[in-house]
C-alpha cells in the first residue's frame, strides 16, 4: 500500500508530512503482514484441527481393539498411550496461546493505525491546505 507524497494540492487534497506518511505506509505494511501471517495461521490451525482428528479416530479404534482382546494392556503400550496424552494436551495448549498472541497483535496493529489517522486528522493545516508544522520538506520552501 502506497500513500500519495502529498505535494500535489488541486481538489481538496491536503499536504500529509513526510514522517505520518511513513508512519502511515509502515502501518499499512504492518497489517497486510499480520493479514499474511492470520491467513498462514488459520490454514495450520485447520491442519492441525484435522490431524487431531485423525489420531482420535486411530486411538478409538486402538481402544476398541484391545477392548476386544483379553482387555489387558502392558506397561509398555500404557506408557505410549500417556505420552500420545501429554502430547496432545501441549499441541491444544500451544495452538490457544498462539491464536491469544494472534490477537494480542493485531489489536496493537489497529491501535497504531487508529492514532495515525487521529493524528493525521488533528494536524494544523493553513487555508491552502499545507501543514504548519514544519518537516524538513516544508524548511527548504520556508
Amino acid at each position: 500500500t502506497r500513500l500519495g507524497t502529498g505535494s500535489g494540492l488541486g481538489d481538496g487534497e491536503q499536504s500529509v508530512p513526510a514522517y505520518v506518511q511513513a508512519l502511515l505506509e509502515q502501518t499499512a505494511e504492518g497489517l497486510q503482514n499480520l493479514q499474511t501471517t492470520l491467513s498462514r495461521s488459520e490454514d495450520d490451525r485447520r491442519t492441525t484441527n484435522s490431524s487431531i482428528l485423525q489420531l482420535t479416530q486411530r486411538l478409538a479404534t486402538l481402544g476398541d481393539q484391545m477392548q476386544r482382546t483379553d482387555g489387558s494392556i502392558d506397561e509398555a503400550t500404557r506408557g505410549h498411550i500417556r505420552n500420545l496424552d501429554v502430547h496432545m494436551v501441549r499441541l491444544l495448549d500451544e495452538t490457544v496461546t498462539g491464536r491469544h498472541q494472534m490477537v494480542s497483535e493485531l489489536r496493537n496493529e489497529i491501535k497504531l493505525l487508529a492514532r495515525t489517522v487521529a493524528a493525521v486528522a488533528n494536524q494544523p493545516t493553513n487555508v491552502t491546505g499545507e501543514s504548519l508544522i514544519r518537516t524538513d520538506s516544508n524548511e527548504d520552501t520556508g
